[in-house]
């Protein structure tokens, strides 16, 4: 059965990598499909922050923290993981100050990633549905093993 590590290996999902410290072993795990990776690579390294919060890391710093706290799972991330109504739909957005992150939990601790916008963004522009669209669209397209998604209160999913 399909599994987001063969989905990987096929090409389909990129693993996001975090360089843990020598005592420090992954805590869970973060795939994101390829047009995330080209967003990391090309738009992220532009971005500044919107100065929403004042002294806030430059975006692509954010992102990086993000993604260390959340696989490490040995400091709170700075915003907590958000489900997006209808919690039923299972879409998570994950957070910084500048940045959000769409996607689901496959399984408890196992994120994966289908689009990354910045947050100033999704909200003048009212984003948020198409991203939740976009990721239930995308689950429905992997060839996952079932249950495709885990549902639940944060405790459920991480």
């Amino acid at each position: 059965m399909p599994t987001p590590q063969s989905l990987e290996e096929r090409g389909l999902l990129v693993k996001i990598e975090v360089e843990l410290d020598p005592d420090e072993q992954p805590q869970r795990l973060m795939y994101a499909h390829a047009r995330v990776i080209t967003w990391l690579e090309e738009v992220l390294p532009e971005l500044e922050s919107d100065n929403y919060v004042p002294g806030a890391l430059k975006p692509e710093d954010q992102a990086d923290a993000l993604f260390y706290q959340f696989i490490s799972g040995t400091a709170p991330m700075q915003m907590a993981p958000n489900c997006l109504r209808p919690e039923e739909d299972g879409v998570w957005e994950l957070r910084t100050h500048d940045l959000r992150f769409f996607g689901w939990f496959w399984r408890k601790g196992v994120f994966i990633i289908a689009a990354a916008e910045q947050a100033k963004r999704c909200k003048d522009l009212n984003l948020y549905a198409g991203y939740r669209n976009q990721s239930k669209y995308d689950r429905e397209n992997l060839d996952l093993d079932p249950p495709k998604f885990t549902n639940g209160a944060l405790s459920d999913v991480l």
